[in-house]
């Protein structure tokens, strides 16, 4: 058997025969870290609705108390960090000036939670409550928009691209691509917690779903990337490609090539003709290339308009690109931890490798047009980076259990 068949078999095998990390339950997670991450979730996702606004007391008290309790769980798990404790603590420190320089929550939040994740508990445990608590969230919300729909359809909330365009739908979030995108990242969390079970039936009904959303939302980035994802999951059933070595490590640098792409089109290589890429995008990264220029620890964005050749204003008041706002608003630390956090799980293979590379490849991919995908509520494979943060003796935290019929799979 090659080299590459095994590595498969392998996997394969962990995920099947790993009964004693599929069972593993939500409530072994560590508390501080459930209760850090549910308050930075609750005020992420009620600031992404318009069905109910926090006071901006409760808003800045719930940023607050989950900070403290992830930062709680990090000092309280030191000694698993092991050498990296240092370096991890100055990292964050540096990401909660940025907050403070910037006003952008995003550069704390995400740091925190990528590295408290590390020693929270089973991954898939994590992922397991992600799914849990966004499914009757974004249940309860359609259901609303449904019983407005009909009992008061002047209240429902829906946009359109241009004049005559179709209607859009929110479903009571602040965007139809926030509902659209939470949708994909609903679709492939469940394949992955369900990754031994999926048949050719569960692509196909994912598929529907994608259309569904697709047809009320007209989100075109993430009905693509949720075929995406349906594609990659498919062929590493079958193939497993992601398993492959070229694979893992060009996902592994895709974050640096982002970001030094962004950085030429907007910057020393940037066209009037490239301005009108990405719905205009790449005009907007230049203009704050040219005002503001790259940030290290972290800068207020300063909202632009752009006049485009046909005479249209357009006012923006976001960069909508992760790699435009971890050069320009964010700061250089936080995007060299955030690339460094991407290419870390990449060099740790392990059984699971394999299925949270598909969904760590659609993040990278979302962050090109969206700036939500360094939101938690969003996009949960960012804590799936928390893989290669602890040194290679501690990592115990994404380590199957295996079977022992699993084990001497491994030849």
């Amino acid at each position: 058997m090659n080299k590459m068949a095994k590595s498969i078999l392998t996997e394969d095998t962990a995920v099947k025969l790993g009964t004693a990390s599929n069972r593993s339950s939500i409530l072994q997670l560590s508390a501080t870290f459930v209760v850090g991450f549910l308050c930075i979730y609750i005020r992420s996702f009620f600031s992404m609705t318009s069905l109910l606004v926090l006071p901006e007391l409760l808003d800045d008290g719930l940023l607050l108390l989950g900070s403290i309790f992830l930062l709680f769980h990090v000092l309280f798990h030191s000694k698993e960090y092991g050498k990296r404790i240092i370096p991890l603590l100055l990292i964050i420190i540096a990401c909660a000036y940025a907050y403070l320089a910037s006003g952008e929550t995003i550069p704390l939040t995400v740091t925190l939670c990528i590295i408290a994740a590390a020693t929270a508990g089973n991954v898939r445990d994590i992922a397991k409550l992600w799914f849990a608590v966004t499914a009757m969230s974004v249940a309860y919300l359609v259901v609303v928009s449904g019983i407005t729909a009909i009992l008061e359809p002047d209240r429902l909330s829906y946009s359109y691209r241009y004049a005559g365009g179709t209607a859009r739908f929110s479903f009571f979030f602040s965007h139809p691509n926030m509902f659209a995108a939470i949708v994909m990242m609903m679709c492939g969390i469940y394949m992955y917690l369900r990754y031994e079970w999926l048949r050719f039936s569960s692509f196909v009904v994912l598929a529907l779903i994608a259309a569904a959303t697709f047809l009320f939302t007209d989100s075109r980035t993430s009905f693509t990337l949720t075929l995406l994802e349906i594609i990659c999951f498919a062929v590493q059933r079958e193939r497993g490609l992601f398993s492959g070595r070229w694979v893992t490590h060009f996902v592994g640098v895709m974050p640096i090539l982002l970001f030094v792409l962004v950085y030429l089109i907007s910057g020393p290589l940037y066209r009037d003709s490239l301005g009108s890429l990405l719905t205009g995008r790449v005009s907007l990264w230049h203009n704050c290339f040219v005002t503001q220029g790259i940030t290290i620890l972290g800068q207020q964005f300063e909202p632009s308009r752009i006049v485009s050749s046909t005479g249209w204003v357009s006012y923006f008041g976001t960069l909508d690109c992760v790699y435009a706002s971890g050069l320009y608003v964010f700061g250089l630390v936080f995007s060299g931890f955030f690339c460094w956090c991407v290419f870390a799980r990449t060099r740790r293979e392990d059984s699971r490798l394999g299925i949270e590379l598909p969904l760590i490849l659609v993040l990278l991919l979302f962050g090109v047009t969206e700036v939500h995908a360094l939101n938690p509520v969003l996009c949960v494979p960012l804590l799936f980076l928390a893989g290669g943060i602890l040194p290679k003796e501690s990592h115990h935290a994404w380590r199957p259990v295996l079977s022992n019929q699993a084990k001497s799979s491994r030849g």
